[in-house]
């Protein structure tokens, strides 16, 4: 008898849009908190955020489906998740990362243009929407750099440059973990202008100094104990990675590290979150994400020694290392 096949799979597939909007819908009202004080009853609810009671019902009820809220009685209140990381003023708030992730729906509703053309379907980022863009990446790169921080041993390191730093999160965690470290975030005048108010809002201006320049057209100095690439390397030209790496190796000193943090694809094994994510680079950047081989080739090539990798070090980011030596 042969096995029964069911349909279901791609019922659920089709409808995976459902859940984002329940999640956007409840996160710009602000609902998480809303109720992170106190239970409430959906009319509560409503009236604070002046909305349809009935319908704001149907909403709290589709929150508890997705294990965001609990429900005792007619009174909801967060899960341990939501009241963690969708409570605005809370250290921990992911709300402006759930908010970017809002704003890239509208490229990904033109994937298929991308993948006809296979090229990004994004708009340029106006200086109010970069600033919201760093701001939510700062929330996730915290957590990475957390993560990294706890594997990749600095503690004999002085010296570090964050290319394409952004928020200049991995700084930030890397210099509180290693006392004797100072490092240096390089990226582009627009972004490096929020991550000065990101760095001294962590106290961290004296240790922590941010450049402002085209990290592919200039120097990066010299002198320097790690270069660390932390999601940069995602969605460029592959000859913009080579040269990226080649000038990491001019930068450092002998025995210093290179250090990158990024998704790696695998066509032997395609999970999830590489293949979607290549997928987010191509409409986003009109770029894709590469392979470990490709990085070996990369780093190999310029001259580094002892390439080492480890996966999943932050959530399905790998961490890959290599020393220059002579």
């Amino acid at each position: 008898m042969s096995k029964h096949i069911s349909p279901d799979k791609i019922f659920e597939i089709a409808s995976g849009y459902e859940k984002s909007m329940i999640l956007f819908v409840a996160h710009n009202y602000d609902i998480f908190s809303v109720i992170s004080n106190k239970p409430a009853t959906a009319t509560e609810v409503a009236n604070e955020i002046k909305t349809n009671a009935q319908a704001t019902r149907l909403l709290l009820n589709a929150l508890c489906g997705l294990d965001l809220l609990n429900k005792r009685g007619d009174r909801y209140s967060n899960t341990p998740i939501a009241q963690r990381f969708l409570v605005k003023r809370k250290p921990s708030y992911i709300g402006n990362m759930v908010k970017e992730i809002e704003r890239g729906m509208a490229s990904w509703l033109r994937l298929r243009q991308s993948i006809k053309t296979g090229k990004k379907v994004s708009k340029p980022l106006t200086k109010e929407e970069i600033k919201k863009f760093v701001r939510g990446m700062h929330e996730n790169s915290l957590l990475s750099a957390q993560a990294v921080s706890q594997v990749l041993d600095l503690k004999e390191k002085r010296k570090l440059l964050d290319v394409g730093g952004g928020s200049g999160a991995y700084s930030i965690v890397l210099v509180q973990k290693n006392p004797g470290l100072q490092a240096t975030v390089f990226d582009l005048p627009e972004v490096a202008e929020i991550a000065r108010e990101i760095v001294a809002e962590h106290g961290l201006a004296e240790r922590v100094r941010v450049r402002a320049g085209d990290a592919v057209t200039e120097e990066f100095g010299t002198g320097y104990d790690v270069v660390l690439f932390s999601q940069v390397m995602c969605g460029n030209e592959i000859e913009v990675n080579k040269k990226l790496i080649r000038k990491a190796f001019e930068a450092l000193k002998d025995g210093g590290i290179i250090a990158i943090v990024d998704y790696l694809y695998d066509e032997e094994h395609l999970e999830k979150f590489p293949t979607f994510f290549a997928l987010n680079m191509l409409v986003l950047e009109g770029g894709r994400t590469f392979s470990l081989k490709e990085f070996q080739e990369w780093i190999i090539g310029a001259g580094f020694k002892e390439f080492r990798c480890k996966e999943g070090v932050a959530g399905p980011a790998s961490l890959i290392t290599a020393k220059k030596c002579h």
